[in-house]
């Protein structure tokens, strides 16, 4: 299987619907060796193509017809890595995002176009009383304020909290 069509088989896993090889926008039609398009994910309009020949100015074309339509969609052209120098890519990187792909790391240099997959993780849940608790074993005064008991009734808290600043008024 080639490298492109490995690409197309990654994106349209996540979600890409393929297009085929023309894109026509208004009376005009571009061609690139696949467009695939995702208007979930941030309106991405991927092309991709096997040469550099005349890419920059078909992107460029694109990109103005889009911007003519008053369209949203972010360009990315997907290359493979050794077709591509340095003034075309610097071009290309004006107009559209440019994505290098290789055989080895395919699944991460397509990685900006893919979904977030986190791990799931069960979290151990805490208390944070019995943390707060656990923290102030030496200072009594507050373990027999009853401050720690706030959880249980807002009131209480309020309680405690009003007799210290009464207490520090007074005798201040």
């Amino acid at each position: 299987m080639k490298l492109q069509d490995r690409a197309i088989e990654l994106l349209c896993n996540a979600g890409y619907l393929q297009m085929g090889e023309s894109l026509s926008i208004g009376s005009a039609t571009f061609d690139f060796e696949y467009v695939l398009w995702n208007g979930e994910a941030g309106f991405n309009l991927v092309v991709g193509s096997h040469t550099q020949d005349n890419l920059v100015r078909k992107v460029s074309a694109l990109a103005r017809a889009l911007d003519f339509l008053g369209s949203k969609a972010s360009i990315t052209v997907v290359l493979e890595a050794d077709r591509l120098d340095l003034k075309s890519r610097s071009a290309l990187s004006q107009l559209a995002r440019v994505l290098l792909i290789g055989p080895e790391t395919l699944s991460d240099d397509l990685r900006v176009l893919l979904p977030l997959e986190l791990e799931r993780r069960a979290v151990e849940s805490l208390d944070p009383i019995e943390v707060l608790r656990q923290s102030l074993q030496a200072d009594r005064a507050v373990l027999e304020s009853g401050l720690l008991d706030g959880h249980e009734s807002e009131e209480r808290v309020r309680a405690v909290l009003g007799s210290y600043i009464k207490e520090g008024v007074t005798k201040g």
